[in-house]
């Protein structure tokens, strides 16, 4: 839920009737589900990120190029690397009220809810034990048919 800073809110101004005919409110909240809501969570996650002090540079600048929407898939090699990122874009996230759960990995460590199975990431399944990742391949054949139509106007 991101806050909308008050010199903005009149733009989010809806009308209701109520009991006292008329009434004005304003939204206090980004409205999610309209079109900008993915961009507005996008560009206020680079803002967190990119004004960070720099002793976590290195893990918001992962944070950054490894988010998608509300999804992060990023590459750590070992369990101690992967327990410390996880700790650290906890710790990141958490200062701009994002609360970032639900971690899963190939790798089994602290913080790591599910490491075996599949999973589905960004709509691709992932085979943690096995580290494989498949897509499914259920689609119509298309075809390359061109079909041209005329249509023919009477001036008359």
């Amino acid at each position: 839920m991101l806050s909308v800073a008050p010199k903005y809110r009149d733009f989010l101004r809806y009308f209701s009737t109520g009991s006292k005919g008329k009434e004005i409110y304003r939204h206090y909240r980004v409205v999610f589900g309209v079109c900008s809501s993915p961009y507005l969570l996008h560009i206020s996650l680079i803002h967190l990120l990119e004004n960070f002090p720099a002793e976590f540079k290195e893990i918001a600048q992962k944070l950054k190029r490894s988010s998608y929407v509300d999804n992060l898939e990023c590459g750590i090699y070992n369990t101690i690397e992967s327990e410390h990122f996880i700790e650290q874009a906890k710790c990141i996230m958490n200062k701009g009220f994002f609360n970032l759960r639900g971690f899963e990995s190939n790798l089994e460590c602290k913080n790591v809810d599910k490491h075996s199975g599949d999973t589905s990431v960004l709509g691709i399944i992932w085979n943690l034990h096995n580290d494989v990742q498949k897509c499914f391949r259920d689609l119509e054949p298309l075809t390359c048919e061109v079909r041209i139509t005329k249509t023919l106007v009477h001036d008359g």
